[in-house]
């Protein structure tokens, strides 16, 4: 099941989104500040053929827009706010992994502190929502507003995300006599210049002593059950429409006059095939 993520600032990019998502065969196109209602984008994902399909019931998380090409039946919204949706997607009677879909609290408008108390407030409740639902297999994707290294994206009772797959597989950590489970971290593998560019999904040189200049903001975590089904060869940040038009300038940075200041991620999952709903 291949996945696309993208934070298309209030643009409307519908034959951009349109021709990656057919590219890249994707099953699951989530978008953040969309400028479009579903309908209205529903209408261009599908002007060649109908590949797409909006979320059913009507989603009440205005930060996010979720399109699936497959029954929208199959991905049902479980618990949701303005920036967050938690959906259980069922693959078949028996099996069902839940997805949380998010677009967290930008570092503009909010300080280190709120990111930190809000981080811990989504854990917890989608935490409750795994017990609830007694499911173990789950992916976070979205905009975190954050870098992999940040506390909330690193501490027990945030996101608790690891770099380190080994680590991941043990499962959980233990403090205070409290256990609290993993998530996979894959986006640390792209952080940097090692590979070729960019050095991450989003580029903001503030004029202060400390900045970090390119940031990983958009990323993709995955609960350790579903470490051997993620292909960690898919796993991409796109920096060309398939037409051959970049998103990137000449520069190497994100073309945002045009496009977006965010660039988009891809990945894919082995999931068991949909089985029919009557």
């Amino acid at each position: 099941m291949n996945f696309l993520f993208w934070n298309i600032n209030q643009k409307r990019l519908g034959p951009a989104i349109s021709a990656l998502s057919k590219a890249y065969a994707v099953d699951v196109l989530v978008l953040a500040e969309s400028p479009y209602s579903g309908e209205e984008l529903l209408v261009e994902l599908n002007l060649e053929e109908n590949r797409f399909f909006l979320p059913y019931p009507t989603t009440n998380c205005e930060k996010i827009q979720v399109f699936t090409s497959f029954d929208p039946r199959f991905l049902v919204p479980i618990y949701e706010t303005k920036r967050f949706t938690i959906r259980k997607l069922s693959l078949n009677a028996n099996k069902q992994i839940l997805i949380g879909l998010l677009h967290f609290l930008d570092k503009r408008s909010h300080g280190d502190d709120s990111q930190d108390v809000e981080a811990k407030k989504w854990m917890r409740t989608f935490c409750e929502v795994e017990e609830k639902e007694s499911i173990l297999d789950s992916i976070l994707l979205g905009d975190f507003n954050m870098n992999p290294f940040e506390k909330p994206m690193v501490m027990t009772t945030g996101f608790h995300a690891t770099m380190s797959k080994q680590i991941a597989r043990s499962g959980e950590k233990t403090v205070q006599d409290e256990s609290f489970r993993y998530f996979y971290n894959p986006m640390w593998s792209l952080f940097g210049d090692l590979i070729d560019i960019p050095s991450g999904t989003y580029h903001y040189p503030q004029s202060e002593h400390v900045t970090y200049h390119w940031n990983m903001y958009d990323q993709v975590l995955i609960r350790p059950t579903l470490i051997d089904r993620f292909h960690h060869n898919s796993l991409k940040i796109i920096c060309e429409i398939p037409d051959g038009e970049s998103l990137l300038r000449p520069s190497g940075l994100p073309e945002k006059t045009t496009f977006s200041d965010h660039l988009p991620i891809t990945f894919s999952v082995d999931l068991i095939e949909l089985t029919q709903l009557p």
